[in-house]
């Protein structure tokens, strides 16, 4: 696996994504998959992602729940373009989640 492909992986992991019915961090599945120093990293990198995500300003005004949820990724695959699209996923799937 590249860097990428952990990262990719870990956010899927950390979230919970397809497996779980809600988002929910659980450091415990990062930690099994890549071990506790890589996973230790990789939650850094992945708490500083899901903060830039929580800092995207949102005009309510204009947008319903899936179309900010949609800007905020498009937003976050900017500035992370080797983002996979399931983790993408993940990262909306969390957001709409934190903002209903």
């Amino acid at each position: 696996m590249n860097n990428n492909e952990e990262l990719n992986r870990a956010i899927v992991l950390y979230l919970g994504f397809g497996f779980v019915p809600i988002p929910r961090l659980e450091r415990e599945r990062i930690i099994n998959e890549f071990g506790i120093e890589k996973a230790t990293k990789l939650e850094s990198f992945i708490n500083s992602i899901l903060e830039e995500l929580g800092r995207i300003n949102i005009d309510w005004s204009i947008h319903t729940l899936e179309s900010a949820s949609q800007v905020a990724c498009l937003e976050i695959h900017r500035l992370y373009p080797n983002l996979s699209d399931v983790a993408l996923r993940a990262l909306e799937w969390k957001i709409t989640f934190d903002w209903r």
